[in-house]
């Protein structure tokens, strides 16, 4: 009955010899990708069931509660679930350990910033987790600019990027007369001091919006169109947020935040 429900992929995982096999479970829209290590076996198991194959063992895993990793014996089908996402393991001949790989959990979420440039949709809070590199949020120039999204659940994050903005004014966007007027095409001098606009940031990260705690602090300035990547590894979270200190414009392309 769970295979019905579930569409599951195994490949092989051509990039390292560490992890030869990956397998890649999804419902609908949501998607969780296992990297399997060869005759090993996690410590300290929650939990124990008999199933038909490694990737009913991954399945099972996905949609047991906080289940981040299992091994499974190819001989007596035994199916052992883990709470831990980077569980201690040790040597055991015929199982196969698979473990949850992060995965990006802000993208469609619900986001607010403190303010949207000139009130213009193209720049509202949404479009830093759209998935587009091409779309950005932009504040206007504020104390304290901020961008918060709400993950929805909680989860165990690991590690968040940043795509600092890459380009000025778009000569695509759907202005008003009045509104392109009032903005100027940025030269090659302008784009420099856009990109520098990120510096300064704290990243926050909290269950709650009143409890908050720092995930990273970024001096920079940022380059144009800088990838960040901020290692945060931290549980029981459910909100991320970007703000500068200082008085400054906040714009960025994406925010992703990869979680178990």
């Amino acid at each position: 009955m769970i295979l019905q429900c579930w569409t599951v992929i195994f490949y092989m995982h051509i990039l390292t010899s560490i992890l030869p096999y990956e397998v890649v479970a999804f419902k609908s829209n949501r998607q969780e990708t296992f990297s399997i290590e060869i005759n090993r076996i996690i410590l300290s198991p929650q939990t124990s069931s008999i199933v038909s194959s490694s990737i009913a063992c991954a399945v099972l895993c996905i949609l047991t509660m906080n289940c981040c990793s299992a091994s499974y014996n190819e001989d007596s089908k035994i199916c052992l679930l883990g709470s831990h996402c980077s569980p201690e393991m040790e040597d055991s001949a015929n199982f196969k350990t698979l473990i949850k790989k992060p995965r990006d959990v802000a993208y469609g979420k619900s986001a607010k910033q403190s303010s949207v440039f000139r009130n213009l949709p193209i720049y509202i809070a949404s479009r830093a987790v759209d998935g587009d590199l091409n779309t950005w949020i932009h504040t206007e120039h504020d104390n304290m600019p901020f961008w918060i999204v709400d993950l929805e659940k909680i989860y165990k994050i690991k590690w968040i990027e940043i795509f600092n903005i890459n380009k000025g004014f778009r000569s695509s966007d759907t202005l008003t007369n009045k509104i392109k007027l009032n903005l100027q095409y940025c030269d090659t001098k302008c784009l420099s001091i856009i990109g520098k606009r990120l510096h300064d940031l704290d990243i926050t990260v909290g269950p709650t919006e009143d409890e908050m705690k720092l995930c990273a602090h970024y001096v920079g300035p940022a380059k144009l169109g800088e990838h960040l990547v901020f290692e945060c590894l931290h549980e029981d979270i459910r909100y991320v947020k970007l703000m500068i200190n200082g008085t400054e414009i906040l714009h960025v392309l994406e925010v992703k935040v990869y979680a178990w």
